[in-house]
């Protein structure tokens, strides 16, 4: 049987110390590992704007879900879930406690609330991208009459938003 994760979230406004407040009890516990949920610390090189813990700091608390990817590649909530989710599993295995800091709220309810993401299809997004860019009017009357409530909150003219919704 395994052990399900103890998490702690310090949650606040941006730029109100979170991080700082978050590294102190760690350091201070000695049982807490940090997990980050801030859309932008996932990006390799993007550390100015953002609260990502130093090198010293790294080596003081043992922190997850920094410098995943490069900043040129997208990174989706649910992937950040999954890894998330992987993360957990692991610092529980080792009886500690998972800390989520950070600012992005869509990560930490996808954490917490653990819902459901709707899934990714890359052939068929590349498929109805080419299609956009000449028959954009067609495909959003299609989610009109598929989806009336996603298409009420999606501009005509929006191509990347009427892709996604038809892909989902």
């Amino acid at each position: 049987m395994t052990t399900p994760p103890r998490v702690i979230a310090l949650v606040g406004s941006t730029a109100s110390g979170k991080s700082s407040v978050a590294h102190s009890f760690a350091l201070q516990r000695g049982d807490v590992e940090i997990l980050s949920v801030d859309s932008m610390t996932v990006y390799r090189g993007m550390d100015i704007g953002t609260a990502k813990p130093t090198t010293a700091e790294q080596r003081e608390v043992r922190y997850h879900l920094l410098d995943l990817v490069d900043a040129s590649e997208s990174y989706s909530v649910a992937e950040f879930q999954r890894t998330a989710r992987e993360a957990l599993t692991d610092i529980a295995s080792r009886q500690k406690i998972a800390l989520l800091v950070g600012g992005t709220g869509l990560y930490g309810r996808a954490i917490i609330d653990n819902f459901t993401m709707p899934g990714e299809y890359p052939e068929l997004r590349a498929s109805l991208t080419v299609r956009a860019e000449t028959e954009l009017a067609t495909m959003f009357q299609e989610l009109t009459e598929l989806d009336p409530s996603a298409a009420e909150k999606i501009e005509p003219t929006n191509a990347r938003r009427v892709v996604r919704a038809l892909e989902v």
